[in-house]
């Protein structure tokens, strides 16, 4: 676990439509029984491509692998809104970049299940590298993903992807 992750963290907990259950700690929350709890993604885009993040290896899920610009929990409390808001900060150390949503969709795999609100902006930069979130940030030319990268990441991709094309 990163040391910006807290087991004590209160995570928004969903039904298969988004209605919401309650919260719950982030450990139980990642205890194995499946429960569908909020999260968010957010692709950048950059004059050069798209801005891609490269998990902490100490992250719990999916770590060392190429993820989207940004991605986070929803804490019990916050809206998505709020939630992006949060992790642009937390990950990137952006503050008041103008978000669009995409779509909200249910992502399941084989270790966890949330329901994710698809954000995309567009920006320039500066992009600040905040170690203990992730351990780098790079621009990849469009249609071009990084590998290793997860399952889950390459499905959010392909929703954002569809969205912006029509």
């Amino acid at each position: 676990m990163s040391p910006a992750e807290s087991d004590d963290e209160l995570l928004v907990l969903v039904g298969e439509d988004g209605t919401v259950l309650g919260s719950d700690r982030r450990a139980a929350v990642h205890d194995g029984r499946m429960r569908r709890h909020q999260a968010i993604s957010i692709v950048i885009d950059t004059p050069g491509g798209r801005l891609f993040q490269r998990r902490d290896p100490r992250k719990r899920a999916y770590p060392g692998l190429w993820d989207t610009s940004v991605s986070g929990h929803v804490a019990a409390g916050e809206t998505y809104e709020q939630a992006a808001a949060r992790e642009l900060g937390e990950e990137l150390g952006l503050t008041g970049l103008g978000l669009r949503w995409i779509a909200t969709v249910n992502v399941d795999l084989a270790d966890e299940r949330e329901r994710t609100a698809l954000f995309v902006a567009s920006s320039s930069g500066p992009f600040s590298l905040i170690l203990g979130e992730v351990v780098a940030i790079a621009v990849f030319p469009d249609g071009i993903r990084p590998e290793p990268m997860g399952a889950a990441t390459h499905a959010v991709l392909d929703v954002v992807d569809g969205a912006l094309s029509t």
